[in-house]
């Protein structure tokens, strides 16, 4: 009997390493898709051209996430950024890089045109901004590099020159409709516009600035 106890205790112990092996590897590949994930760049967007280590911005969207997301570092190739989502008190945090190279832009914003400038008091200080409305591109399918089709949805932004990350501090879109655009068959480009055009707020900016200037003062 004790034979027996001491036989099942063993088995009992060997599962557990086995389980804690497996939940090991399990992590590690996790880890590893989220480092390869983080690894690819994203695309090129103008601002880069004027970012600076240490320029952050804070935003809050629809869904009540709010997002902090700061230079880290910049070299010739690559704007290196820190992110930290908050959303019902769980945090993720995400390394990301985005190309330098202009050749690797997509295109984002189409037919875009000024609403008008205004003045805004935005976190307590009076900013200078400007309206803007076209559309925004929600799918690309693409073949061989080239794009072979476009879905677009109404689309409207406020700017403001003082923020770092393009200076967008609202942006208002209008929700997609669910349906998948395809391309033609045998070629030919397809221009797919979304069927809703009511706008929504999707996100707002709540605070930046630039962490190297305010560790200076």
């Amino acid at each position: 009997m004790a034979r027996y106890a001491q036989f099942l205790a063993a088995l009992l112990c060997l599962f557990t390493l086995v389980s804690r092996a497996e939940d090991g590897a399990t992590k590690a590949e996790t880890l590893a898709d989220r480092i390869e994930q983080q690894a690819t760049p994203l695309p090129f967007e103008p601002w880069v051209k004027t970012a600076r280590v240490g320029d952050y911005i804070v935003r809050k969207f629809s869904g009540g996430a709010t997002t902090r997301t700061e230079i880290r570092e910049i070299d010739s190739d690559f704007v290196y950024i820190d992110e930290v989502s908050e959303s019902s008190g769980k945090k993720t945090e995400r390394k990301r890089k985005i190309s330098r190279n202009e050749g690797a832009g997509k295109p984002r914003e189409v037919e875009m045109k000024s609403t008008g400038t205004f003045k805004q008091k935005l976190n307590g200080v009076k900013l200078t901004c400007e309206g803007f409305e076209g559309l925004i591109v929600t799918a690309l399918k693409e073949w061989n590099g080239e794009t072979t089709a476009m879905k677009l949805a109404k689309y409207h932004k406020v700017v403001a020159e003082a923020l770092p990350f393009g200076g967008v501090v609202r942006e208002l879109q209008a929700p997609d409709d669910k349906r998948e655009v395809v391309p033609k068959t045998g070629g030919g480009f397809v221009r797919q516009l979304n069927t809703i055009d009511t706008l929504q707020v999707v996100m707002e900016v709540t605070s930046w600035g630039n962490t190297v200037d305010e560790r200076k003062k």
